[in-house]
């Protein structure tokens, strides 16, 4: 993986990649979130967070992520349904309860539009949820 500039580093994170996408139709949200088992990845030395802290999140911005990036399987995967509406939360409950790969494609069918994504780091050092920089 070449490195933009100095000012990016390459880590190693074990379970504490996240990705989020987020779905809205007509002001209701829908948001999937997974956590990747390893990922190695170059990221702006800025973007790093501090280690004063046992567990925390860090969202990451776009441009602090280089796109070249190595991934290994999901570890953990959810789907949050927050729309208020009745009705529709049931319907996108039951695509949820689904859990194929067609979820996206359904919500789209309802009107939801992936409007948002961005990156986290998630480290919790009691479940082992770390990063090393290389």
């Amino acid at each position: 993986m070449a490195r933009k500039s100095k000012a990016y580093v390459t880590i190693e994170c074990n379970k504490c990649l996240g990705d989020t996408q987020i779905f809205e139709c007509d002001g209701q949200r829908v948001e999937y979130n997974l956590i990747y088992r390893w990922v190695r990845m170059s990221l702006l030395r800025t973007a790093l967070p501090t280690r004063t802290e046992q567990e925390f999140t860090v969202q990451l911005d776009d441009d602090a992520v280089d796109d070249d990036m190595e991934l290994s399987d999901v570890w953990v995967e959810s789907w949050d349904n927050h729309v208020a509406d009745a009705k529709l939360r049931r319907k996108v409950q039951k695509i949820i309860d689904r859990d194929d790969d067609d979820i996206r494609e359904n919500l789209e069918q309802l009107g939801f539009e992936n409007v948002d994504g961005y990156y986290s780091l998630v480290i919790n050092a009691e479940f082992g949820h770390d990063y090393k920089v290389s």
